[in-house]
């Protein structure tokens, strides 16, 4: 686990990938997120940890898709559920079909808690303010050097 950590965060300093996206990748690796979409575009290296760990993924899109659902996410109505959202969040994530409005509202959320990989159906959503506190814990206990990143560069 330490040099699969090691490995992530080498490319959060070359600018490879962002902490978010670290957080994420760890996430849909410990089944934690069934699955994950991160902002690289396509990037060998990040393609190369992920065959060398066994993690499961899909490029679509020049996106790359991460976890067990990887090869079978459709935008659907179980999608933003499959992605590990809260089920009142879900239909928020159906209903945006404009990223520039998803991206920045999830960004708007995240002086909440930069655990929030989503976009909150409210600024007080309990599901998702448990479901940030269990990312916490977790990356926190197991990969602290990305929860350390994260919480130095959510915005």
């Amino acid at each position: 686990m330490r040099k699969f950590q090691a490995k992530l965060i080498s490319l959060v300093h070359k600018k490879e990938i962002t902490s978010r996206d670290a957080a994420l990748i760890v996430l849909a690796k410990d089944g934690l997120k069934p699955l994950s979409c991160v902002g690289v575009f396509s990037s060998p290296r990040l393609i190369s940890i992920l065959r060398e760990y066994e993690i499961p993924f899909a490029i679509k899109n020049g996106r790359i898709h991460i976890g067990r659902l990887a090869k079978k996410q459709k935008r659907d109505s179980q999608n933003g559920i499959n992605f590990g959202f809260p089920v009142c969040c879900a239909s928020v994530f159906l209903n945006s079909d404009d990223f520039f409005f998803s991206e920045n509202s999830r960004h708007a959320f995240s002086f909440l808690s930069p655990y929030i990989f989503h976009i909150p159906c409210s600024g007080r959503c309990k599901e998702t303010k448990k479901l940030a506190i269990k990312y916490m814990h977790h990356l926190k206990e197991n990969y602290p050097r990305v929860a350390n990143h994260i919480e130095k560069n959510i915005c």
